[in-house]
């Protein structure tokens, strides 16, 4: 089932396909990602994941970052980087950063304007925000209650809010509500079409 999406300068569109949950017939026997031309074809990008989640393209569109986290707790929770090829499909996969086997990997991506990377992950005390640079150096840390799932910057007079979606801390009666958050940063995000 299609999970995040990413369009380049170009108006192609790549998507995350993996399976978190069910145990119905797939029409595929592999999680991967896919691409979505203008003229409306589809085709694989790469398969050489194991579950591809949040996905962006760099600024420049020579690239590709993919999550790839796999809750399993012997699976991957990389962040990885693809480069693009002539014909759109993926090659040259890279591990940009390893989360390690005791954090929940990354779900949602966003991108600032300098190209850095904003990863939602973490479980506990290290949920939050994990900022990387387009080389994977792990930047900074913003912790979020909860576990975050998305982030995006705002765009207008907001391109330095970067909103958030997190589980908000527990209530008194157990539940644990999901809540959008934000947070003002010294840096505007980047919008591929603004």
């Amino acid at each position: 089932s299609p999970n995040d999406l990413a369009i380049n300068r170009k108006g192609s569109i790549y998507f995350t396909d993996p399976r978190y949950a069910g145990d119905e017939p797939r029409e595929i026997d592999f999680e991967g990602v896919f691409s979505v031309d203008r003229d409306g074809s589809v085709k694989l990008a790469t398969k050489e994941v194991q579950k591809p989640n949040g996905i962006l393209v760099s600024l420049d569109g020579k690239n590709v970052y993919v999550a790839d986290n796999n809750n399993n707790s012997k699976g991957h929770h990389h962040l990885l980087q693809f480069t693009v090829k002539k014909d759109g499909t993926l090659g040259g996969k890279k591990v940009l950063f390893d989360l390690g086997p005791d954090r929940r990997g990354i779900d949602g991506m966003t991108l600032d304007g300098k190209g850095n990377i904003y990863a939602t992950a973490g479980k506990g005390a290290r949920a939050g925000i994990y900022v990387f640079s387009s080389t994977g150096t792990n930047l900074a840390f913003i912790p979020t209650p909860g576990s975050p799932t998305n982030c995006v910057f705002g765009g207008g007079k907001e391109k330095s809010m970067l909103y958030i979606t997190a589980q908000s801390a527990p209530q008194s009666d157990g539940s644990k509500p999901w809540g959008l958050f934000r947070i003002r940063l010294k840096i505007a995000g980047h919008h591929i079409f603004e």
